[in-house]
């Protein structure tokens, strides 16, 4: 089982703070939530991922 090099969680896990930063006006309330639910499934998925791989 392999993991996608790339996902657009990483993306906004990595980037997502300085993003946030630079457009604090165009920027909702919800795309804010929307995107830290994003980034926080990145985090969740590689926690699942290391302990899945672990297993096998």
């Amino acid at each position: 089982m392999s993991r996608p090099t790339l996902e657009i969680a990483d993306i906004f896990h990595r980037y997502g703070n300085k993003y946030r930063q630079n457009h604090q006006v165009g920027l909702s309330p919800d795309q804010s939530k929307v995107m830290g639910a994003i980034e926080a499934s990145a985090i969740l998925s590689d926690l699942t991922f290391t302990k899945i791989k672990q297993h096998f």
